[in-house]
Formats: structure tokens, C-alpha cells, sequence
């Protein structure tokens, strides 16, 4: 089964001003999706979409003009060797190691993968090892954002856990006196048997998110997301030294194994 063509359907809408929210990753104007399209010689069609808030048109022309070509007219079967000989020929040597180059790469890989699953007749989750989580994946509420007051916010938090929700996010990072103080109104709200968890956006300095370990430890916070640069290797290690019973969350702006292994190793 052979590929015979990788195109890319660019897809934005404005959010309207009223509905804007803002957070360490920035004031969001609009939602896009990169869908990525790759068919066979046998009519089997393959969807995926790249990571990251990353511009359309940089992403569809990597994907149709610089990741495609070297996808067409390919065996379907050789996945692994593609995804590697892209990865290393084109998007490493031309566009680095993070960015919208592996994450143009992650929504062809995706398709790729759907386009396995759709040939072998089986689900993804078989071809990855097979069923774990027999009862589902726990999914929590995301997220609370900046402008809301600390009683606006535990509102918003209560309403989430009235849905049925068993944990909520919260953004932080602007102001962290404001940001303890909605911390602690949303532990009040939600209760001891919801987990709480706090996400930064890369937003504080190192200084900033060590003295708000205390206050999360405090409200019982499941995890602190991302609290500072994600270059910041040492000062992650640093936080998960001092940070008790709050882990320390990190990884959606890593996508591969080697961006990974500096973590490991500290």
C-alpha cells in the first residue's frame, strides 16, 4: 500500500473579543487547526493534526513541501523508517530539534498511524500494546483563566466539579499574590476530594514559583505545570527538590525522547 499524496487543510475561526482568555501562553485571538491529509493507492485516507499554536501557513507548506515529498510514493509498512529518515534528513538538520518543524512531523506521524490502524482493521490502542486503563481516563476541566477574581474563580471551579468533573486547572503566573488567593478560594470551593492542579505557561521566574510551593502545598495541588522556561533544566530540578508533596509537571512543549532525556538525567 503505497502513499500517493500528503496534503495539508488550514482551518482557523476568530474568537469573538468577549470570550478571549489570556494566560503565560498568551492572549488567545483565534483557534486553528492544521488537518493533515494522507491517502493511499488503495483509497485509505489518514487524519492527524500538529501540536502547538504554531502559524498555518508555516505548518502546510513543512507538511506538503517539505515532509510530503518524501512520503509519496513510500510503502505504508515503513512508518518507522520514514518517520526517522524525515525526523533526521529534513526537520533536525533544517528546522531544529523542538518547534514547528517535530510538530508538522507529529501530524503526519498521527496520520500515518491512522492510516495503520484503518488497514490493519483494528483500533489504535491495539496497535500500541493493547488496552491498560479498562475503565476509562480520568480527564479534568481546563481551564480557569487569568482575569477572573479569586470568587469568580471558585465559582467557575465549583461548576466544572458540579458536571461531574473530578479535578480542575488553574492558570497562574501574572500576579502571584492574586494567583495564591484564587488557589485557595478553589480548594474551598471544589472540597478535599477534588484534585486541584495549577499550570504557570512557563510564566514565573524561579524565584516566583519556589515561594508559591508553599501555598499550593497548602491547597493540596495535584501537579505545578510548567512554572518556568522549559530550557530551565536545573531550575526544574531545583523546584522538584523543594516541592514536597506538589509534583512538578513538565513536557507538552518537548516532543521527542531526546528532548526528554535532560529531565531524566537531572
Amino acid at each position: 500500500m503505497k502513499i500517493v499524496s500528503v496534503t495539508a487543510n488550514l482551518l482557523n475561526t476568530p474568537i469573538p473579543e468577549e470570550l478571549r482568555v489570556e494566560s503565560g501562553a498568551g492572549l488567545k485571538l483565534m483557534r486553528q487547526m492544521c488537518l493533515v491529509r494522507i491517502e493511499t493507492d488503495s483509497g485509505l485516507v489518514g487524519f492527524g493534526s500538529p501540536s502547538g499554536p504554531y502559524d498555518l501557513a508555516v505548518l502546510g507548506r513543512i507538511v506538503e513541501h517539505v515532509i510530503g515529498p518524501h512520503l509519496i510514493g513510500e510503502e505504508l509498512g515503513e512508518h518507522s523508517r520514514l518517520w526517522n529518515h524525515v525526523y533526521v534528513g529534513e526537520v533536525t538538520r533544517n528546522l531544529g530539534t523542538r518547534g514547528v518543524g517535530v510538530a508538522a512531523l507529529s501530524g503526519v506521524d498521527m496520520a500515518l498511524w491512522d492510516l495503520r490502524g484503518k488497514a490493519a482493521g483494528l483500533p489504535l490502542y491495539e496497535l500500541l500494546g493493547g488496552l491498560y486503563h479498562a475503565q476509562g481516563v480520568r480527564t479534568y476541566a481546563s481551564s480557569i483563566y487569568w482575569k477572573l477574581t479569586p470568587e469568580q474563580a471558585a465559582e467557575e471551579a465549583r461548576s466544572w466539579i458540579d458536571r461531574g468533573f473530578t479535578a480542575v486547572k488553574l492558570k497562574v503566573g501574572r500576579e502571584p499574590r492574586k494567583d495564591a488567593e484564587r488557589v485557595l478560594a478553589i480548594r474551598e470551593a471544589i472540597g478535599p476530594d477534588n484534585d486541584l492542579l495549577v499550570d504557570g505557561n512557563q510564566a514565573l521566574s524561579r524565584t516566583d514559583a519556589l515561594a508559591m510551593l508553599p501555598v499550593l502545598e497548602e491547597a493540596g495541588v495535584y501537579w505545578f505545570e510548567e512554572p518556568i522556561d522549559i530550557d530551565d533544566i536545573e531550575g526544574h530540578a531545583m523546584l522538584r527538590a523543594a516541592r514536597r508533596s506538589v509534583r512538578i509537571a513538565t513536557g507538552e512543549n518537548h516532543y521527542t525522547a531526546s528532548g526528554f532525556l535532560p529531565f531524566v538525567q537531572a
